[in-house]
């Protein structure tokens, strides 16, 4: 029905997750339910052929074996999932299983899966409500599915990190030549439902956003991939750092936590028309209008697949953020996200590349004004700026071109370039009173991941914010 459907306006996609099957129909109105109809009864009475079979089971083995050769920041986020998800499959898994797999085992669990379901949807558009409720009834008489049993409603509940406790898992890159590591750090905030909480964390977000690029990835260079922002698992809110570098993953998770005690400063130092204008832009960012019929039913569905139905946290989250007070938001964050916080609770995820990386000559200037500062060797009322303005007809990129300049410019002694240029050398670490060999102390190691999900409180499973009485009304 794919090329007619087209031809006629129309449009479908399925997909599935570990919770159930998603179709989704889209285009005119007027043919919707029919196509409805069509796709449904062929899910039903589908028969597989086996050298179709053969192929798409070779489709689905290849991408899992290729997970090993995504980049190492990919699989940072992904084993940071299956820390906090309860029912999840590791690739290794999947392959282990799919080899087993027969056509004919795939052509029996057909009737097993469309015969005992819960069917819930969204009608978004210009049909009417007797027309909507006709397309969901014609559903139910052509499945005539058994209804689910109670049990089978609890739904998924997050690992919950306790609070004050920090944890780590370290795995090897499974690329042999891939030289880059990688990290994923993750600050636990909150349940999603926590609406002081969660505008605090995503402000905190939007705040961190440019800073952290600018000084992880811009000034200390530590790689392409850097990245901050608020992270959703669940029921549970975070906030998060990712990095993809050459530099190994204790060195990185160093530079995380020394970025994460620096923003606390510039949030502090934040003058009141900054401050404002930081909430304005989220508030603005909140409230964009959809750009399309689409984005708006992708907005109200994801509420509904949640199991929240809080078609309202728009209007929830822009008057929270009206009250969030400067002050108020250092406080969450001394609580929530600096490293020595009592409430502080992270879980970091290391990928080690087992390549040494190659050497790289050229220097990174962007360190040359921080470490002349640090070691008192400019005046410390000269802008960095001004600095660069001072420098900037000289070359100084590579070490020689670095010495020229310092005794042109400067007028340094060899000690005192010497010195420079080590910590140049060095990198930001030098710059630090942080020890960027090994962990806090108060790191505990993650061995086997299911141990962990084990001896870890969940989080609640989603509820819905509004009485079903109220949903079937509007």
């Amino acid at each position: 029905y794919s090329y007619n459907a087209e031809v006629a306006g129309l449009s479908y996609y399925l997909s599935q997750d570990t919770k159930g099957i998603s179709l989704y129909i889209g285009g005119y109105s007027d043919k919707l339910p029919l196509l409805l109809e069509k796709v449904i009864d062929k899910m039903k009475h589908m028969r597989i052929e086996p050298h179709r079979f053969s192929i798409f089971k070779d489709e689905i083995t290849r991408a899992y074996e290729n997970f090993s050769l995504e980049a190492p920041f990919q699989h940072s986020i992904y084993y940071m999932g299956s820390l906090f998800h309860q029912n999840i499959w590791t690739y290794n898994e999947h392959l282990s299983e799919i080899k087993h797999i027969s056509v004919q085992d795939v052509q029996a669990f057909i009737p097993s899966i469309l015969g005992s379901l819960h069917i819930e949807g969204l009608v978004h558009g210009s049909l009417e409500k007797e027309q909507a409720i006709r397309m969901f009834a014609s559903i139910q008489t052509m499945l005539q599915p058994r209804p689910l049993t109670p049990n089978q409603f609890l739904g998924e509940r997050a690992t919950v990190v306790p609070q004050g406790h920090q944890y780590v898992y370290s795995l090897n890159v499974t690329d042999l030549e891939e030289v880059n590591s990688a990290i994923s750090h993750y600050s636990q905030i909150c349940s999603v439902k926590n609406i002081p909480l969660r505008n605090r964390l995503n402000l905190v977000a939007q705040i961190a956003q440019e800073p952290c690029f600018n000084q992880l990835r811009t000034r200390e260079q530590l790689g392409y991939m850097v990245f901050s922002g608020s992270k959703r698992y669940l029921d549970m809110l975070a906030f998060r750092v990712l990095i993809q570098s050459e530099r190994d993953p204790v060195y990185l998770e160093n530079r995380v936590l020394e970025f994460l005690e620096s923003l606390r400063t510039i949030i502090a130092d934040m003058n009141e028309a900054d401050y404002q204008s930081q909430v304005d832009s989220l508030i603005a960012e909140r409230q964009e209008k959809f750009q399309n019929l689409y984005e708006e039913g992708q907005k109200y569905w994801i509420e509904i697949e949640s199991g929240y139905y809080e078609f309202d946290d728009i209007q929830k989250d822009v008057k929270e953020l009206g009250l969030i007070t400067q002050a108020s938001l250092l406080e969450f964050y001394d609580q929530f996200i600096m490293p020595s916080a009592p409430q502080n609770s992270t879980v970091s995820v290391h990928m080690l590349s087992q390549k040494t990386p190659l050497a790289v000559e050229e220097l990174n200037v962007e360190l040359l004004y921080p470490v002349l500062t640090y070691l008192g060797l400019i005046d410390k009322t000269m802008s960095e700026g001004d600095f660069k303005a001072l420098i900037a007809d000289h070359a100084v990129h590579t070490e020689s071109e670095l010495r020229s300049c310092l005794v042109d410019v400067l007028e340094l002694s060899e000690t005192n370039i010497d010195q420079v240029v080590y910590k140049i050398k060095q990198g930001p670490s030098e710059l630090s009173k942080r020890d960027h060999t090994k962990l806090p102390e108060n790191y505990r190691a993650i061995v086997d991941p299911v141990q962990f999900k084990r001896s870890m409180p969940l989080s609640a499973a989603a509820v819905s914010c509004y009485p079903f009485t109220t949903l079937s009304c509007i």
